[in-house]
């Protein structure tokens, strides 16, 4: 078996460094997104908008969704994070154009 190349090496440390300090650093949002309060109110706003893209939608386009997004990131705003008017559902692929 070759051994792997020294940029290789340094990719993966550099990929579990990251991983370690994001997880370290973004520890209490991780947890939220893990917690059952969490998991309920995402199911009520999955029903609330029958599982249907709301900008789609918006566009007369029928889209499911996947992904429940807070309107303000809860890093800004921790004190909404289980209001259910805060949130709101996109399709996966339109997540990187908010």
């Amino acid at each position: 078996m070759m051994n792997a190349e020294p940029r290789e090496i340094e990719r993966k440390q550099n990929i579990k460094y990251y991983k370690q300090t994001t997880y370290e650093r973004d520890n209490k949002y991780n947890k939220f997104y893990k917690s059952k309060e969490w998991n309920k109110v995402r199911q009520l706003a999955i029903v609330r908008d029958h599982a249907l893209c709301k900008d789609c939608l918006d566009k007369n386009t029928i889209t499911p969704y996947n992904t429940v997004h807070h309107i303000k990131p809860i890093k800004e705003d921790w004190s909404k994070r289980l209001e259910l008017k805060y949130k709101f559902k996109r399709w996966n692929k339109k997540r990187n154009k908010i």
